[in-house]
């Protein structure tokens, strides 16, 4: 009887895990991504769009809700100039000198060496 309980909760959750998929087109990762972007929009109200650009206090720099309805989980972003500052881990960072050796143009990193 307990297997049985256990295998019907378990079958449950995966019926609405494919369900709650199939109602999310934008999570579909095969898809173009500007499709999965419009899609995405145009389920989002505004302010849950909001939410998106103006962040919330807590223990990151940026701190974007998550939204359980449309799949979009909570980011924590942190700055930093050359990677993650604070020791704060688990986050999303854009380290700038990164961001120019990844340019592959020497003259950007020449100008950007030139300011320190």
């Amino acid at each position: 009887m307990k297997s049985q309980f256990i295998f019907l909760i378990g079958l449950a959750i995966a019926v609405l895990a494919i369900a709650t998929d199939e109602f999310r087109p934008w999570m579909d990762a095969n898809a173009d991504p500007s499709l999965r972007a419009q899609l995405l929009l145009k389920q989002m109200t505004t302010q849950e769009k909001l939410n998106m650009v103006h962040g919330w206090s807590g223990n990151y720099v940026g701190n974007v809700v998550a939204n359980s309805r449309l799949g979009i989980p909570f980011l924590g972003l942190e700055d930093g100039p050359q990677g993650v500052a604070d020791g704060v881990t688990e986050v999303t960072a854009w380290p700038s000198a990164l961001t120019v050796v990844c340019s592959w143009d020497r003259f950007v990193f020449v100008v950007y060496l030139c300011q320190f």
